[in-house]
């Protein structure tokens, strides 16, 4: 028999066509031992062993598991042996999480970033993230202070709500009575009358709601003393005045006397233009 010819006979336990050992079958023909390394073609068991018939038993499986979970589940090929998983997926499909593995849970986190979500904008509030429905929309900053008279914004620049006081709305179109005036806590407050007494008792005092203006008008007839003989006047600065009226209430001459009627004509021209003074 010749060895390595393929063909088992005389006293060759086998023949395997080749003279290489670790195939089960010696490079004599011999069978390998019981326990000897073979490779039964298998990368997925390990190791292998002869029978010591002939026959390459496989061995036990290989465990291709690194025993991290975020890599996801490995494998084996029995022709390339162990192939790595593929990893497990974290990103969730909403922009506003953040998205990892935790290789010690062995579990995907996806945690909220409220942050991811600010638009830079102050008025509008504090967006927040959902983490199913992604950003969501801040509630606006309240402006309205619930005094009427004040003009409410928002600064975006200084990030500060205003409430400018503004006199103009508590205005009720009315000059007598004073400029109204916005008190930013208290609202609308009413003005100071316009001051229309002007120190002088004789003048009739009024303020004009059609002119806005002031009027003081000297009045004669407050300065009445109830004396005949004087001449009663109001002056607008200096007040009133009653000036006795020459010759008035002198007695009479006797009837029929010469110096009766010279009285009387002078008492008569006086009279005369005493009355022309008063009505100028």
């Amino acid at each position: 028999p010749v060895c390595g010819d393929g063909v088992a006979e005389g006293a060759e336990d086998c023949d395997d066509g080749n003279l290489l050992a670790g195939d089960c079958c010696s490079p004599t023909c011999v069978f390998e031992g019981l326990g000897s390394s073979c490779d039964d073609g298998n990368a997925c068991t390990a190791p292998d062993q002869c029978d010591g018939a002939g026959l390459c038993a496989p061995g036990i499986p290989v465990v291709c598991d690194d025993g991290e979970f975020c890599n996801g589940s490995e494998t084996c090929d029995p022709a390339s042996g162990c192939q790595a998983g593929t990893s497990v997926p974290v990103d969730d499909g909403v922009g506003c999480t953040d998205d990892s593995c935790d290789e010690v849970g062995d579990v995907v986190v996806n945690a909220s970033n409220d942050g991811l979500c600010d638009n830079g904008q102050f008025c509008d509030g504090n967006e927040s993230c959902d983490p199913v429905l992604d950003c969501q929309a801040g509630t606006p900053v309240p402006v309205d202070d619930g005094v009427g008279c004040t003009d409410d914004s928002c600064d975006e620049v200084g990030d500060v709500v205003v409430n400018a006081s503004n006199d103009g709305l508590c205005d009720n179109g009315q000059f007598c009575d004073g400029n109204e005036s916005c008190d930013p806590v208290l609202d609308c407050q009413a003005g100071t009358p316009v001051p229309v007494n002007d120190g002088v008792g004789c003048t009739a005092d009024t303020c004009d709601e059609v002119l806005n203006l002031v009027s003081n008008l000297p009045d004669d007839l407050a300065c009445d003393d109830g004396d005949a003989c004087t001449a009663d006047a109001c002056d607008g600065v200096t007040g009133c005045s009653n000036s006795p009226i020459p010759g008035c209430g002198v007695a009479l001459p006797a009837a029929g006397t010469t110096g009766h009627l010279l009285l009387l004509f002078g008492l008569l021209v006086t009279g005369v233009g005493s009355l022309g003074w008063r009505l100028r």
